[in-house]
């Protein structure tokens, strides 16, 4: 079975404000192609389909026709929520969707739930292990707190396997001698019944015992991770022989992020272990937005198809992942070519407008580093003539970096509010302010100083 493995679209994000829908819809249209040529039996999504919660109009239309086309390409679509989407937004559709061959899981609840793809190479069926984003104060409701017992590890972070299965397999309908509730279409049987009636409870509970979080331990995202994980590794052992997947969102230790990832805690604690992931063929991640490989192999980043930051120089695309029937799994990085590139320039303002060699830039997103001593009034405006796309001007100077904040403090220490905002002016406009101007702004502050509610 060929998969191919993309995440972070961030459908509806700017670039410093600019729109990137054009480079977008490019996008969408080279995954379809590339899903196409390369003959892609399934599409795995993991994370940050919207770049927020509540996407406008034109980024749920987007992903509305990225679905139909790679659906119409031939592939089956698996997606997850990531920690930029709502998962009942992404997710309210999925019991509709399914029989069609398109699963966009966003309810954790749901994270334990194996989903198995038709495959016709002769080898053992492929289950993917769908796990939307999992924020640890919000999951913890999938886990009540509940007194330790001697049946479970000390440190709590293991769910008793045997447990979640049972729970799992009642929840579903139990699972057939292939692993699914009906031999047809997984996809169909587990969401309806014999019938083709709608299954009312296909979510399976992880509600009561002996499933909750001890008391006293601490919900982490590695923890919630990792419980989930194991009720699909107690899922997975009813499927003797099977081809593995884990779809999953997350920050996993090691991995080397960019200035484009929203933060998911404060100093490490949103790091989980590679350890998390044992026992899985091919582990498909999304919330990085460069493309790497840890674990030997079976881990992997796809990253952003498109730059969403200047650290990002890299090639963007995607990989092209074969699971033969017998093996290990072999995977090529397929570069989309898509997108604007990123670059940072540096110079004077006369140099930034002159200089030959910065022709080819016109095109790109520029950040624009100027080491005039002052800057020129109107930089920005002069620049974006010869740089169209330029979004983001830092100055920096001949004595070095910006001034860093006690720099900064020890800048305007003991000086008046008429002594900044004058230095101000000669630092922006390039020469000291005239009468007028400090008339302005004596009238400007004097008028800050007034208390209206004086008489």
């Amino acid at each position: 079975m060929r998969i191919l493995h993309t995440s972070d679209w961030h459908l509806g994000r700017p670039f410093h404000g600019a729109s990137r829908a054009d480079e977008q819809a490019a996008m969408i249209d080279a995954v379809v192609d590339l899903v196409r040529s390369a003959e892609v039996d399934l599409v795995l999504i993991a994370g940050d389909l919207y770049d927020r919660a509540i996407p406008n109009a034109d980024a749920v239309m987007l992903l509305d026709d990225a679905l139909c086309s790679l659906r119409g390409a031939g592939a089956r679509v698996v997606a997850i929520a990531g920690n930029h989407d709502s998962g009942v937004r992404v997710g309210w559709g999925e019991r509709v969707m399914a029989p069609g061959g398109v699963v966009v899981r966003g309810d954790p609840a749901r994270g334990v739930e194996p989903i198995q793809i038709p495959c016709d190479d002769g080898g053992p069926p492929v289950v993917v292990h769908a796990v939307p984003y999992l924020e640890p104060m919000v999951a913890r409701r999938l886990f009540p707190a509940e007194e330790p017992s001697s049946g479970r590890e000390a440190d709590g972070s293991m769910v008793a396997a045997a447990a979640i299965a049972s729970a799992i397999s009642a929840a579903v309908g139990g699972p057939s001698s292939d692993g699914c509730a009906h031999d047809d279409d997984p996809f169909l049987g587990r969401l309806f019944d014999d019938e083709g009636r709608p299954t009312p409870a296909t979510r399976p509970s992880l509600h009561g015992e002996p499933r909750g979080v001890p008391v006293g331990v601490p919900v982490t995202h590695e923890s919630i991770l990792r419980r989930v994980l194991d009720g699909s590794r107690a899922q997975a052992a009813s499927i003797p022989v099977q081809r593995s997947i884990v779809l999953a969102h997350a920050f996993v230790a090691g991995g080397h992020p960019s200035d484009s990832e929203r933060e998911l805690a404060v100093g490490g604690a949103d790091r989980v272990s590679l350890r998390c992931f044992e026992g899985f063929g091919y582990v498909a991640l999304g919330h990085l937005h460069r493309s790497q490989v840890l674990g030997g192999g079976h881990v992997r980043y796809s990253g952003s198809p498109l730059a969403y930051s200047f650290s990002e120089s890299e090639a963007k695309g995607c990989w092209i992942v074969d699971l033969p029937v017998s093996g290990p799994i072999s995977a090529e990085f397929a570069p989309l070519g898509v997108g604007r590139s990123v670059r940072t320039i540096e110079g004077s303002f006369e140099q930034l407008l002159t200089d030959p060699a910065l022709t080819s830039a016109h095109d790109d997103w520029v950040r624009i580093l100027l080491t005039d001593p002052i800057v020129p009034a109107g930089a920005m405006a002069g620049l974006q003539r010869r740089f169209s796309r330029a979004v983001l001007l830092v100055h920096r100077p001949p004595t070095g970096r910006p001034l860093g904040r006690d720099a900064v403090a020890e800048r305007i220490r003991g000086r008046s509010d008429h002594e900044l905002v004058e230095a101000f002016l000669a630092e922006t406009l390039g020469s000291e302010p005239s009468e007028d101007d400090r008339l302005v702004v004596k009238h400007a502050i004097a008028g800050t100083e007034h208390d209206p509610c004086d008489p």
